[in-house]
């Protein structure tokens, strides 16, 4: 999963940093069953809207263990999204309704949403106005740990 965020922090980190935001990654050693190209797309959206919406502060991007699996979560101090609107967010061509939101077509959130779906995942969307949101991925089943390499005597 390393290598997959920081895919992503690469990918926006100078639209990040033109807006004075901070990406961070933080470090984990997971890997996970799932087609890495899925998880590939389901990140890149979830940071890419993180970044779109976000004027100040920062994004996170990270791993969590959870009743066995593994979550990816991207948390931002964007606007935050009100509860009224959480649900619609995931359906194709829905936008947050606000007047000062960036241009988007409304796809990312429903792709990321088919992909989780498509591999037995969950996405989640858990936000509060004027303090930001998290958008993650849960149900990752967690590879096991690789086995040591083959010796010789």
């Amino acid at each position: 999963l390393q290598v997959i965020l920081l895919n992503a922090q690469r990918m926006f980190a100078q639209e990040a940093a033109q807006k004075g935001l901070a990406l961070r990654v933080v470090p984990s050693s997971l890997a996970v069953q799932v087609p890495p190209i899925d998880v590939i797309r389901i990140v890149s959206n979830l940071v890419a809207n993180a970044v779109r919406y976000t004027e100040e502060g920062r994004i996170l991007i990270g791993v969590r263990r959870r009743q066995g699996r593994a979550a990816i979560e991207v948390w931002d101090t964007g606007p935050g999204i009100a509860p009224d609107q959480l649900d619609r967010l995931t359906q194709p061509y829905v936008r947050a309704a606000a007047p000062e939101a960036p241009a988007g077509e409304g796809l990312g959130l429903a792709i990321a949403r088919q992909l989780a779906e498509k591999n037995g995942l969950r996405l989640v969307i858990c936000s509060r106005l004027g303090a930001g949101s998290l958008f993650a991925v849960e149900g990752l089943e967690i590879a096991p740990a690789a086995a040591p390499p083959l010796t010789r005597k």
